[in-house]
């Protein structure tokens, strides 16, 4: 009753995680030979099967059994990843040296951890000295960084705040001179229209030139234009 209360908890637990699927279960095997057939390789995958009816239901479940025992490569065979962690496997403990050619990171750190294993205590103290200096200069090294990447950011929005007052000051440049052009044009046209009623009133140039604050070139020029509109119309 008690087993059965353990299977019904964990058929709860997996329905609840359902993103943990699938499940693989690894074993590592040694000292036997449990498949009792050296015709498989050494590496067999198998999937759950019911008794009775010879189907499987647990289509998320398998297992992968390993006999280290069968895998007889050398460290010069040695090609595949798999191959790199068999070896680790069935020969690590009692090799003083890895492979010379190791194909991931994590297969590395693998045999570190066994050499690490092997270590005096002296040398297990000055290796974790050693780490917390490291992660020590690592936590200074991302506080610099944090920082540069602050000013950089900093810097950025500097950068695009100045980008968007020098848009908005060109635009206002811009309404500016064509306000300043409209002033002048109105101004010019009024003083084109006194020059104008004042010729048709025979004032003379000079008196025309003070009340419009114009020189008589300026005065001159416009009664030629006016004069030459007139003929036109």
């Amino acid at each position: 009753m008690a087993d059965q209360v353990k299977q019904s908890e964990s058929l709860t637990q997996i329905k609840k995680n359902k993103n943990f699927l699938p499940i693989t279960v690894i074993l590592l095997v040694s000292g036997f030979n449990p498949l009792k057939n050296k015709d498989l390789d050494v590496i067999t995958y198998h999937k759950n099967q019911e008794i009775k009816t010879k189907k499987s239901y647990f289509k998320h479940l398998s297992y992968v059994c390993v006999e280290l025992d069968r895998f007889v490569k050398e460290e010069d065979d040695l090609s595949s990843i798999a191959d790199f962690w068999l070896f680790f496997f069935s020969k690590a403990c009692n090799l003083k040296n890895p492979p010379k050619q190791l194909a991931d990171r994590n297969i590395e750190e693998a045999f570190e951890v066994v050499e690490r294993s092997n270590w005096t205590l002296e040398e297990l103290k000055e290796y974790n000295t050693f780490m917390d200096h490291v992660r020590s200069e690592a936590t200074k090294f991302d506080v610099i960084k944090e920082e540069i990447n602050k000013a950089i950011k900093e810097k950025d929005e500097f950068k695009k705040e100045r980008d968007e007052f020098k848009k908005e000051r060109d635009e206002f440049k811009k309404e500016r001179d064509k306000a300043v052009n409209r002033v002048n044009q109105a101004e010019k046209q009024i003083k084109q229209d006194i020059v104008k009623s004042c010729l048709q009133q025979n004032i003379p140039l000079e008196e025309i030139a003070k009340i419009t604050s114009l020189c008589i070139d300026e005065v001159n020029s416009i009664a030629d234009n006016l004069e030459t509109l007139d003929k036109v119309q």
